[in-house]
Order: structure tokens, then C-alpha cells, then sequence
């Protein structure tokens, strides 16, 4: 565990970290709506499973540090769009729910994003419902100061948490990512897709859109678009990938819709 934590301090002293990418497909258009931003560390000639090192970074406080990169990395990426006139995709990032909690850090995350107002126009701040073990009230107002800033909450893994539904009225969020376990069983469950159906109607009425993770098959997305789920993400569309081929994948997207339009 020691020699870990030593690894994790010598990866953040010696940017080891990097992010891939992952798009989000608007399923109505197939434009590429924006990425989700995925830590990945090279590690011993291959790339280490965040499980083996993120539960310990949380137990040592490292969290915070790598918490902060990621933002800060985001929020650079973010200004790169803004500046291109045509540029709205969104990036999402996920935060460890130590680094929310914890006013010091939060405070850092926040005046960090002050200083790319218009860059935090397009990001999402993805949390899961460990962010919420101080108290929904907390949570709430934490959650709030961020969106102040124009940041976009979503909650991720939507539907396994026993409060799920609690959530989306006492939480200022704008997105719901459904989870991937109810998705792989869409053509094999009735009562996995009768709960898709209902958190797309949810999710209507109370005005939050909704991203289906770990979409794999054709027959996943065309029960997605039936349905009316706004987005997508999985490898049945593109695997995480670095910046530069994001910005490929985005720009190659546009081209063949507008080509498709022009026609």
C-alpha cells in the first residue's frame, strides 16, 4: 500500500496521468454531443484499473490532487472549444465524492473554475451517490455552488442506488446517466426495459436528460431511440480515445452530417 501511494505522489509529480476520451451520441441526429473524460494511468507497461489505485488515493487525501488535474485539464480542453466558433460539445468528468465532501478541496475546484466562466458552460461534473453519505442538505448546497457557475450536474449510475428517485427532486441536477446494467439486458429482460422506459418518461417530466451507458449493440440503440433517450455512449459508437482523435472523430462526425443535410 505504501509503495503505491509513493507511485501515485511520483504519477502526479511527473504528469503519468492522462485522460481519453469517450463521446456521447445524441441518438436522434448521431452528432457527437459532446465526451466523457476518462483518467487512465500507464503503469508497468500497461494501464492500471482505476479500482487499484482510486479507493486508495480517497484513503490518503491524494484524491484531491488528482481531482484538481483532472479539472484543470477539462477546463483547458473546454476554453479550446470555446474558442472555435462552431464548438458546443459538452465534457463530463468525474469527481470523487472525498474531494465534494471536503471543503478545502471544493473551494480549490471552485475557484479554479471561476476563471474559465465560459469554459464551465460546457462541463459536467459526473457524481455518484457516495457523494451524497453527508447529507442530502449538504450535498444540495455544495452541488449548487458548483452549478452557479454554469456547471452541469449528473448523476451517474442512475437507478441502482436504493434513493435514486429521492435524488432528482432534491438535487440540482440536469443529467441522469442510466446504468449500463439495465442497457446490456435490453432483448433479454422485460422488467429491465419496463425501468428504461419509466426513467426516460421521469426524466421527461422533470426536464433532465438522460445518457445510456454501455450501449453494444444495434438492438440497444434502436430500443434507445424508440424510446426517446436523448443520448449514448459505448463501444457500439467509439472507445475512449485520446485528444487528438476526439477532435477527429468530432470533426469527421460533422462533415458526414452535413454532407448528409446537404444532399
Amino acid at each position: 500500500m505504501l509503495d503505491l501511494s509513493t507511485a501515485i505522489r511520483r504519477a502526479l509529480n511527473e504528469k503519468q496521468f492522462q485522460l481519453y476520451y469517450q463521446p456521447h451520441v445524441a441518438l436522434d441526429s448521431d452528432r457527437i454531443a459532446g465526451a466523457e473524460a476518462l483518467l487512465r494511468w500507464p503503469c508497468c507497461q500497461s494501464y492500471m484499473d482505476p479500482m487499484q489505485y482510486i479507493p486508495l488515493a480517497e484513503s490518503t487525501g491524494q484524491i484531491h490532487a488528482i481531482d484538481a488535474w483532472v479539472f484543470s485539464q477539462a477546463l483547458t480542453k473546454l476554453q479550446i472549444w470555446r474558442q472555435r466558433k462552431n464548438a458546443d460539445q459538452f465534457l463530463s468528468i468525474n469527481v470523487s465524492s472525498k474531494t465534494i465532501n471536503n471543503d478545502q478541496a471544493l473551494n480549490e475546484l471552485l475557484d479554479m473554475a471561476g476563471q474559465y466562466p465560459d469554459a464551465c458552460r460546457l462541463l459536467v461534473l459526473e457524481i455518484t451517490e457516495t457523494a451524497l453519505l453527508g447529507g442530502m442538505d449538504q450535498a444540495a448546497r455544495r452541488l449548487q455552488r458548483l452549478k452557479g457557475l454554469g456547471i452541469r450536474i449528473a448523476l451517474d449510475d442512475f437507478g441502482t442506488g436504493y434513493s435514486s428517485l429521492n435524488y432528482i427532486t432534491q438535487l440540482p441536477l440536469q443529467l441522469l446517466k442510466l446504468d449500463r446494467t439495465f442497457i446490456q439486458r435490453v432483448g433479454h429482460s422485460s422488467t429491465d426495459e419496463a425501468v428504461i422506459r419509466l426513467v426516460l418518461e421521469m426524466a421527461r417530466a422533470v426536464g433532465h436528460q438522460v445518457i445510456a451507458e454501455g450501449v453494444e449493440t444495434q438492438k440497444q440503440v434502436s430500443f434507445l431511440r424508440r424510446h426517446g433517450c436523448p443520448m449514448g455512449q459505448g463501444y457500439f459508437f467509439h472507445r475512449p480515445m485520446p485528444w487528438e482523435d476526439l477532435e477527429q472523430v468530432i470533426a469527421e462526425n460533422a462533415a458526414r452530417r452535413s454532407q448528409k443535410d446537404g444532399r
